[in-house]
């Protein structure tokens, strides 16, 4: 797989590279210019350091008080994720998604879907949310993103209402593939161990997945997500 890095708010992997404000700031001036802005220097500083493709911008509606990422996300709106967004993923992948150039780099959207809800409140903990509202809120920034051109997405870690995302056929090969008609771009897995000298990928939990989800890439991550 390609270099990749977590620029969420800036290239803040590489040695004096401009820093943005998080997004749960950036949304709160309500401007698609900003967001755009952030996505284009980030392009320009992390493809500078020769790494092609990040993972941002984070799209998780943040509707849980005690999740401890809140400040990664857009905030709460469904609209203000999806335009923000957007925007960003336009200023990290240019006008042309399909021929990235070499001030731009590859945005892969995350953490497909209701990442930000978990019920305990912990990060990486499961969420309850009917279909009925993930299909109406949840996934609508995803599928604005994904029209747009968003080359990647990662999946939520973690399960909902009993099901792992990983494994659940309805929204990552019905909803995601088949409604959009999305087959060209990557989805990466987020599973991954906390040991104490560092994360490994779960090779043969995601290899079981693969069946339910038709395609998801097991080698996951060389940094924090």
């Amino acid at each position: 797989m390609p270099l990749r890095l977590d620029q969420i708010h800036g290239a803040s992997y590489i040695a004096g590279a401009t820093l943005f404000p998080q997004e749960i700031n950036l949304a709160a001036t309500f401007s698609r210019g900003y967001a755009e802005d952030m996505g284009r220097v980030t392009a320009y500083e992390t493809r500078a350091a020769l790494v092609p493709w990040t993972f941002s911008p984070v799209m998780d509606l943040g509707r849980e008080p005690l999740w401890p990422r809140m400040w990664e996300s857009f905030g709460e709106d469904t609209y203000l994720n999806a335009e923000l967004a957007k925007a960003t993923v336009h200023g990290l992948q240019g006008d042309d998604p399909g021929n990235v150039d070499g001030n731009h780099i590859a945005a892969c959207i995350k953490h497909y879907m209701a990442y930000g809800v978990p019920v305990s409140g912990q990060d990486r903990t499961p969420s309850k949310v009917s279909d009925a509202e993930l299909r109406e809120k949840y996934f609508e920034p995803f599928k604005q993103c994904i029209r747009n051109g968003a080359l990647s997405l990662m999946v939520n870690s973690s399960s909902n209402n009993g099901v792992p995302f990983h494994a659940n056929h309805k929204l990552l090969t019905v909803w995601l593939k088949e409604n959009l008609a999305w087959d060209s771009g990557p989805i990466l897995s987020n599973l991954i161990w906390d040991l104490p000298h560092g994360r490994k990928p779960l090779t043969e939990e995601c290899k079981s997945l693969i069946p339910s989800s038709r395609k998801i890439t097991c080698q996951i991550l060389n940094c924090p997500s």
